[in-house]
């Protein structure tokens, strides 16, 4: 029987630290004035001279969290991340800014946290109380030089792929180091 194996990887690039940074606002922001309205509706008696103050809070936290949406959108997606068997690739809009083919690579990093982002509780807590966000990463070293690019997953396929890839660059040799670290 035919199989075919697609062994491709594709990911939108996060361009900067804020972008964690912004996440977890994003993430107190939406928290915290559903935590009061849940709290509040416990307190049934209460809950009448609470409603305006939370509505006017629940307004303003809508306001901020489009303004952070704004800017935390920006921070992803204007440079996508493209691996393949025999080469990474960085495009801008289409266009191709970096081809890093891998026999010309001395070494490959690769942050083994795979998982979506905030998949247990646990992860959510940790990115909201102790900003201990799950960063994924694949480090390319080639010469003194290292580049570092940082990218999400947005789907269990996209995880897959990237399994896929980097098995097949370990069956053919390739120095590729797994790292688990939370970054």
């Amino acid at each position: 029987p035919f199989t075919f194996t697609n062994m491709s990887f594709k990911a939108k690039i996060i361009e900067g630290p804020e972008y964690y940074r912004l996440r977890r606002k994003i993430l107190l922001i939406g928290f915290l004035p559903t935590a009061a309205l849940l709290f509040t509706s416990l307190m049934y008696d209460t809950w009448r001279w609470i409603a305006l103050p939370l509505s006017i809070l629940l307004i303003i936290e809508i306001f901020v969290a489009k303004k952070l949406g704004v800017k935390f959108t920006s921070l992803i997606g204007n440079q996508n991340l493209v691996i393949e068997k025999e080469h990474i690739q960085i495009f801008s809009k289409k266009k191709l800014i970096h081809n890093y083919p891998i026999s010309e690579l001395d070494s490959i990093e690769v942050n083994t946290n795979f998982g979506m982002t905030h998949e247990t509780q646990k992860e959510l807590y940790g990115d909201i109380v102790k900003g201990q966000s799950v960063k994924h990463s694949i480090v390319l070293t080639y010469g003194d030089k290292k580049t570092n690019y940082y990218f999400e997953f947005d789907s269990y396929y996209m995880i897959e792929q990237l399994k896929k890839v980097v098995g097949h660059w370990k069956t053919k040799g390739v120095n590729v180091i797994l790292s688990n670290t939370p970054e």
